[in-house]
């Protein structure tokens, strides 16, 4: 799966092997995200509301932001610090999720900013976080399908786990294995290149640790991620593996595996690695990861012409996956 820019989206396309005329031929198969609107999510949450509370929780939706960037312009527009949230979301969809925001009386109960609206739901004795989220609902438009190969369409409920690309995005690998092995001055001119910043080189390890510590994060998580991609691809050749398999995700504290021993070994990094005690509370814990998840609330619609790709067909996909599950790596599996 590939990314292919435009000027109102930037389209995930992907494309797989097709066997033509005698030829194995590289084929754009199907389309996403070519309009906002063809990608839709939602959070399930799992936790309760109260009539009061220090923490007001919004509903909010979102168009062109990531959440990150969501977030800080609600903390800059409400000029409010203490801002918690249960999942990222990505920028090029429109997107549902709760934030939680630390505040008194002074908060409205909803807020619209260009393309952020914000509407109160509740409150809580404590602030959002990433344990509180236990999924998210789809609902999302594939384009560009060849009605001959319509087909090939499975509907399964069951995906393997990978992280999809969202996670990688541009060079965040690249500098999360940087940091892991400890050229932080390369980790430095990475994030100099991607972010068009001019942050200094000769302190490296200083200007890390000056560094956006969420920011940090994600290209840690974006390394990790990559490395258990790794270690399923390995599982996975192995067809009598059981397939209720939990991954560990590398990190420290966990309990290594052959596949983990191998990607490592390719890697040339350990375990110890991630402890990162030059980073000021940067350690990378590990944990466990299911290799296989249910897909629950599955519908996909009949084929329609597809108004933005002459010829071809559309059909509309919706389901609910549990937290940390990607949407675009179940298409391209059912795909």
């Amino acid at each position: 799966m590939f990314k292919y820019p435009t000027d109102e989206c930037p389209v995930t396309m992907g494309a797989g092997l097709r066997y033509l005329n005698g030829l194995n031929i590289l084929v754009i198969m199907y389309k996403l995200k070519q309009k906002p609107d063809d990608f839709l999510v939602e959070e399930v949450i799992d936790y309760p509301l109260a009539e009061s509370g220090k923490y007001h929780v919004y509903k909010l939706w979102k168009k062109g932001y990531s959440t990150i960037d969501a977030v800080r312009l609600i903390s800059a527009k409400l000029n409010v610090r203490e801002i918690g949230y249960a999942g990222l979301k990505d920028k090029n969809a429109i997107t549902v999720q709760f934030v939680s925001i630390l505040g008194g009386r002074e908060l409205d109960e909803e807020y619209d900013f260009d393309n952020i609206k914000l509407n109160l739901v509740g409150f809580r004795s404590e602030r959002l976080f990433p344990g509180c989220l236990k999924g998210n609902k789809f609902k999302i438009v594939i384009r560009n399908i060849d009605e001959n190969l319509a087909g090939d369409i499975k509907k399964i409920e069951r995906m393997v786990n990978y992280f999809g690309e969202q996670r990688f995005s541009n060079k965040n690998v690249d500098i999360g294995r940087s940091i892991i092995k400890g050229d932080y001055a390369v980790a430095v001119e990475l994030i100099n290149e991607i972010n068009q910043l001019d942050l200094s080189k000769q302190d490296a390890l200083g200007t890390l640790n000056r560094y956006d510590k969420s920011l940090l994060r994600l290209y840690l998580h974006a390394y990790q991620s990559f490395l258990w991609n790794k270690c399923v691809d390995l599982y996975l050749d192995d067809d009598s593996n059981d397939k209720n398999f939990n991954m560990p995700m590398i990190g420290f504290g966990i309990d290594s595996n052959e596949y983990i021993d191998k990607v490592l070994g390719d890697e040339n990094v350990g375990i110890r690695d991630f402890i990162l005690r030059k980073l000021q509370g940067m350690g990378l814990e590990g944990g466990d990861r299911a290799v296989f998840v249910n897909v629950e609330d599955l519908n996909v619609s009949d084929l329609e012409d597809d108004e933005l790709n002459s010829g071809m067909k559309k059909c509309t996909v919706s389901f609910t996956l549990p937290k940390g599950s990607y949407a675009t790596e179940y298409i391209k599996q059912i795909m």
